[in-house]
């Protein structure tokens, strides 16, 4: 009898380590993951920074005009237009989560009269994209300011 109770705790010690090998992992939690622009809006073409933070991850970047960049740290140059870049955090064991951050980069066309005598006022038609309403317009020579106007569309 002696002989055989040793072998019933090693039996029991093993079937005990058996079970823990069957326990199903808990599930991880998302990673936590903010979006920045830097700047976020300006005349274009507009170079921007893009930065995502948070929990240890990979970053996939889907920059909202039709490219993409993957790092914490992109830079990227937008056309006129505004635009949401994505990113997407993924975790060391697969877990994912997005954050989202808007850029505007803003273009103005002009066109105006092909000669103009002195003194004359000179007017211009122009396209604001993206199109903003009741925006000011300021128009310079220089650095001295030779007009202005408002969007109305």
């Amino acid at each position: 009898m002696r002989s055989i109770l040793p072998a019933m705790r090693r039996a029991a010690i093993l079937g005990t380590a058996l079970a823990f090998l069957f326990v199903p992992a808990a599930h991880a939690a998302p990673p936590a993951v903010t979006a920045q622009a830097s700047p976020a809006t300006g005349a274009a073409p507009l170079t921007v920074t893009l930065t995502a933070s948070g929990d240890v991850a990979t970053y996939h970047w889907d920059l909202g005009d039709g490219t993409t960049a993957d790092g914490p740290v992109v830079q990227h140059v937008y056309a006129a237009g505004k635009f949401v870049a994505h990113v997407t955090a993924t975790s060391p064991v697969g877990e994912t989560s997005q954050a989202a951050v808007t850029v505007t980069s803003y273009g103005l066309s002009l066109s105006g009269p092909r000669t103009a005598g002195y003194g004359q006022r000179a007017k211009f038609h122009g396209r604001l994209v993206p199109g903003v309403k009741g925006a000011r317009i300021l128009l310079y020579r220089g650095s001295t300011r030779v007009g202005s106007a408002k969007t109305a569309k």
